[in-house]
């Protein structure tokens, strides 16, 4: 997993290694337990947060391979990092069947253009048959910015042909209201303080659906995060509105 994903904290195994568990204590032993295996064999180590840290916690202490380039993490990208990381790794446990691989801020170039989505996921079934995703975890700016700062752009990019990618490439926006916690895992969305900001970022997430509306149906998906853990099922939103699969 840390080949692929390069970086993750306890938490992010939690929703994937602990299913039966009951409450966040006890869903986070055995994510903690392999942990402290790769460490203690040397495999993995943890960042160090900068400028500074006052404390290392479980949910913002990030491992890495130790041959990993990756050695420190800004304490401002944390909780991006984090949220964008959710994702990822929901591509890699939700399609075992698939060679999955991750590239981190790809630099796409064409013409005079350059693209810097978030990640590119590449995903490879049994028959060599590849999908391309780009995707754009967004955490801070409000529905009108990502149309205008974000979706208006890609609108105005080359080709994915052109970007070197294939033709049916989709680009995938993951939506997260800026007061929804990442560090809140799925087995703590039924409580009601978290169960009340999801209404708010629900309503928030179909108020940017509407201003996409005209977008080109084929080419872009739009997922609520807190939905990270259900990406392979029919849950991801067209800008026409229709609920539909990934890969359909």
């Amino acid at each position: 997993m840390f080949d692929k994903i390069q970086m993750a904290t306890i938490y992010h195994f939690q929703p994937w290694t602990s299913k039966t568990a009951k409450s966040l204590k006890a869903s986070l032993l055995w994510p903690t337990v392999l942990i402290d295996r790769l460490r203690k064999q040397e495999l993995i180590t943890n960042l160090v947060i900068y400028p500074y840290a006052s404390r290392y916690f479980r949910h913002n202490t990030f491992y890495a391979p130790k041959k990993s380039i990756h050695k420190a993490i800004a304490i401002r990208e944390i909780e991006h990092q984090s949220g964008l990381i959710d994702v990822l790794m929901a591509f890699i446990y939700s399609y075992p069947d698939y060679d999955v691989s991750v590239r981190y801020q790809p630099r796409l170039k064409a013409g005079g253009m350059i693209y810097r989505p978030d990640a590119l996921v590449k995903m490879t079934d049994r028959n060599l048959k590849g999908y391309h995703f780009l995707i754009e975890f967004e955490r801070t700016r409000g529905e009108e910015a990502i149309y205008r700062e974000k979706l208006l752009k890609n609108e105005a990019m080359s080709s994915f042909k052109a970007l070197g990618l294939s033709p049916h490439t989709k680009i995938l926006y993951i939506y997260a209201y800026e007061r929804f916690n990442v560090f809140w895992r799925p087995i703590q969305y039924g409580d009601q303080l978290i169960a009340d900001v999801i209404k708010i970022q629900n309503k928030k997430f179909h108020n940017l659906i509407r201003k996409a509306k005209d977008l080109p149906d084929h080419k872009y998906r739009f997922l609520p995060y807190h939905q990270f853990t259900h990406l392979a099922e029919p849950v991801w939103i067209t800008p026409k509105g229709r609920k539909v699969s990934l890969l359909s």
